[in-house]
Parts: structure tokens; C-alpha cells; sequence
């Protein structure tokens, strides 16, 4: 009689040697000059997560996910208006071209563009706001500091779930990702279905 709790163990101690994770979960590159940050923990759970240096992106294949973990104003304006002069936005520009999704987890100090914003003149809040809305238009995420996001595949808290009943062609066309997971039962127009097929955007029928 073989001990199945053995073997099991036997094989993930060997797969974490080889530097292979036992459990399937997707990767998400990190890309920060600083090196890994504690501030991600709660991720690891959800996603594989592999700290790139901005300038190291262009030796590799580029990846599906790509997180900048703590954007500040000079990235966040620069990436919206199509600036390349610094490593951190040549390499989103790189990465964006490459269809690559991108996230932006915003530092802390961006915030008030989530929120109501007292004493900040009203005109250059919206400026900024219109920036977010840009880099929404690029199918780039935009995230405040303390948000955590979840991979494809996870209905309850993932932004690429579509929980509604009827997909239409406007909630394609306003679809921030490349990939859209719904239901079974979940009806698709066919002018959804053209809509995601000139964007380019897979439409995924979740099982559960």
C-alpha cells in the first residue's frame, strides 16, 4: 500500500526545488525598480508573482499580466498622454504595444482621483480623472493603493466576470480587459459578439 499523503508531499518538495509552483495559478509580473514589496501579500494567493525591473522587461516574452504596484503622478500622466522618457513608462509603453494587460495600483497620494476631493481646485481634478479615463480607454486598469485583484477564473471578486444576464454591445465596448468570463446562463447578443470580435476581446464561459 502506497502512502498517497507521502508521495504527494515527495512531489511538491521536488517541483519547489526545481522552481516550479505545485499549484497552478497564473503569473503576474511585477515591475518596480524597488525589488519585492511585503505590500502584495494578500495576492500571493491568487497569483504568481514574478518582480521585474522596468528596464529588464525587454529581454523577455512578454507576459499576460503586468502590474506597476505603486504608481505615482509623473507615470500615471506620462503613460496616459503616450510619454516614453523614463524607464518605468517606456516600459509601459512596451508593454501596452505588446498587448499585455496592464495594472495600475496607484500610490497612496492619487487617491483623492477615487473620491470626493475638498480643496483641490475642481479643473485639475478632473484633468487627472480624465487621465484615468484615457488609460481605461488603453484597457489598463486603474486601481487606489489598498485594492487587490483577482486573476480570470474568480468569479466572486474578479473585474474580468461579468455577472449580469444579458451581455450587450454596450457593456463590450466599455469592457476594461481582453478577456470577459460569464456564466452559463448568461446571454451574448450578436452584436456583442461582433463588438468583442473587432476588439479582440475572448468572451469565456465559466463552468461554475
Amino acid at each position: 500500500m502506497y502512502d498517497r499523503k507521502l508521495i504527494k508531499e515527495i512531489v511538491a518538495e521536488i517541483l519547489k526545488e526545481k522552481g516550479h509552483d505545485p499549484v497552478s495559478k497564473p503569473t503576474l509580473h511585477v515591475i518596480t525598480s524597488e525589488g519585492v514589496t511585503e505590500d502584495l501579500e494578500e495576492w500571493k494567493s491568487s497569483w504568481h508573482l514574478n518582480w521585474i525591473k522596468p528596464e529588464d522587461v525587454e529581454g523577455l516574452d512578454f507576459p499576460s499580466h503586468a502590474l506597476f504596484p505603486h504608481v505615482d503622478q509623473d507615470l500615471f500622466v506620462k503613460s496616459a498622454l503616450g510619454l516614453a522618457d523614463t524607464a518605468e513608462s517606456r516600459c509601459f509603453s512596451k508593454l501596452v504595444s505588446s498587448g499585455t494587460t496592464v495594472h495600475f495600483r496607484l500610490d497612496r497620494s492619487l487617491d483623492w482621483i477615487f473620491t470626493p476631493s475638498e480643496g483641490i481646485p475642481a479643473p485639475y481634478v478632473e484633468r487627472l480623472r480624465s487621465y484615468k479615463e484615457v488609460l481605461l480607454s488603453f484597457r489598463v486598469s486603474v486601481l487606489p493603493s489598498g485594492d487587490v485583484l483577482f486573476p480570470p477564473g474568480e468569479t466572486s471578486s474578479s473585474p474580468f466576470y461579468y455577472a449580469g444576464k444579458l451581455l450587450t454591445q454596450k457593456e463590450v465596448s466599455e469592457w476594461l480587459y481582453n478577456d470577459i468570463h460569464i456564466s452559463k446562463e448568461t446571454i451574448v447578443t450578436p452584436l456583442a459578439k461582433d463588438a468583442a470580435r473587432e476588439a479582440n476581446l475572448t468572451i469565456s464561459i465559466e463552468e461554475s
